[in-house]
């Protein structure tokens, strides 16, 4: 079960379920390898598949990171030790890298500042963005994002499609981890930073789409998200820990992606998360502004 702490009222980015609605393990291989990032005719003919077709490329401070080494492992940390490094009224040292850790876990860190952002925005964006076919989910980020189940997703992070399946609770959207167990006091989360709104996490379990099945070795990853309130809006600084997950309270390691280096996975998840991310922070805007301005 996962736990989460949450200011009360809070309304996040809820990922659009694909239609036709479809649960993880319902679409076979031969469906899966059918699925396109690009539009279909239903998709292209809504009003909103003009998103879709702007250019999403990296934000320009984020060239020289994703094209550069990786970050010194001692400015990172393990996943247990998340909330000593994090639930603070500071930053780490480095907000936007990757590397492997001693452990061997990949590790990923982005930073994203989200101008502008509001409960009211984000209410009309999950109601009213995008309701044709996966248009909304393809539009967040353009070629990687193929479709969302109820209950997990088919994406590319940049080295093939995964077959991914979201562990949550019913109660809780795609809030699977429970952030305790990463050291997070929820009674002292305000004491420690009164700008946190959201400490939230995701597990997934991914299974590689080979070339002549879907793979059923696991692989395991974390995505903890950490929300402030800012002057200009909110600030969101992700986390993500491939290769381990946890089960019944405990961490569990997997492996990690075929024909790929750790650190080739913690380089290719901060690139997706800095596009994936960066976009949404402008979309959510400019769908907002356009729809503020239909309304006048």
């Amino acid at each position: 079960m996962g736990v989460e702490f949450r200011q009360k009222g809070l309304v996040t980015m809820i990922p659009h379920a694909s239609s036709p609605v479809k649960k993880f393990g319902e679409l076979s291989f031969e469906e899966i390898k059918a699925l396109t990032p690009d539009l279909t005719l239903e998709e292209a003919a809504s009003p909103f598949a003009k998103y879709f077709y702007e250019e999403n490329k990296l934000p320009q401070e984020f060239e020289a990171i994703a094209n550069g080494p990786a970050m010194n492992v001692e400015d990172a940390f393990e996943p247990w030790d998340y909330a000593k490094h994090m639930n603070t009224d500071g930053y780490c040292r480095v907000e936007n890298g990757y590397c492997v850790l001693k452990s061997g876990i990949a590790y990923s860190a982005v930073m994203i500042q989200q101008p502008g952002r509001t409960n009211e925005k984000m209410d009309a964006y999950n109601k009213e963005f995008a309701p044709e076919g996966a248009l909304a989910y393809k539009t967040w980020t353009p070629g990687a994002h193929y479709f969302h189940f109820t209950d997990g997703a088919i994406e590319d992070f940049g080295y093939g499609l995964l077959h991914m399946h979201a562990i949550f609770d019913e109660d809780s959207y795609c809030n699977g981890t429970d952030v305790t167990k990463l050291g997070v006091e929820l009674e002292r989360v305000k004491e420690n930073d009164p700008r946190c709104i959201w400490i939230g996490g995701n597990y997934w379990e991914h299974f590689q789409v080979l070339d002549t099945r879907i793979s059923d070795q696991m692989i395991a990853m974390l995505i903890v998200n950490y929300l402030r309130e800012t002057k200009e809006g909110r600030e969101l600084r992700i986390r993500i820990f491939a290769g381990v997950g946890i089960k019944d309270g405990e961490f569990i390691r997997t492996p990690l992606p075929k024909g790929y280096s750790a650190e080739e996975i913690a380089r290719y998840h901060m690139i997706h998360l800095m596009l994936e991310y960066g976009h949404e922070a402008r979309l959510v805007n400019q769908f907002w502004e356009e729809r503020q301005k239909s309304r006048n």
